[in-house]
């Protein structure tokens, strides 16, 4: 039972895209500083931080949980949003 555990915490997504749901709210908008608080409060340091060319972020989470944690994120600093895994990283 606990191999299946740890082979579970293994296999994780790692590399998440977070976009605004509504335009009028972009995270591209806010602040780097307040990024970085939203995201640390929401998810915990994670390991990479990026804001694309289109205005979504890219996330690379360094756990299990945390990977858990993004996939549910539906609010970050006021704004709406969604998180999917990366499609090819």
């Amino acid at each position: 039972m606990d191999e299946e555990n740890s082979t579970e915490n293994r296999h994780y997504d790692r590399w998440f895209v977070v976009q605004s749901v509504d335009s009028d709210h972009s995270i591209a908008k806010l602040s780097s500083f307040i990024l970085d608080m939203a995201i640390r409060s929401a998810v915990g340091v994670t390991k990479t931080v990026r804001l694309l060319r289109n205005g979504h972020l890219l996330l690379e989470v360094a756990s299990a949980d945390q990977s858990r944690i993004v996939n549910k994120l539906d609010n970050l600093a006021g704004c709406p949003v969604t998180a999917s895994p990366h499609r090819t990283l």
